[in-house]
């Protein structure tokens, strides 16, 4: 009985560790995406700061907040 009520607690742990792992892995892989994300806006808001005028700098920037922003929920 003991056995059996150990085994089950046992297989329990077991699925709750994968899932966490699949979990954290799935994080893991949107954090790098925003991250690459933001990354490539700023380099762009940079290139248009210094290319364009004071229009497309706007433009630019607010594209890079709002990506940051997006990052945020």
């Amino acid at each position: 009985m003991y056995i059996t009520s150990a085994r089950r607690y046992l297989c329990l742990l077991l699925v709750l560790l994968a899932s966490a792992t699949l979990f954290a892995a799935n994080f893991e892989q949107q954090l790098v995406a925003n991250i690459n994300r933001i990354a490539r806006d700023m380099h762009l808001a940079r290139r248009a700061i210094s290319e364009s005028g004071h229009a497309g700098a706007v433009a630019a920037l607010s594209k890079e907040s709002a990506s940051i922003d997006s990052l945020k929920r």
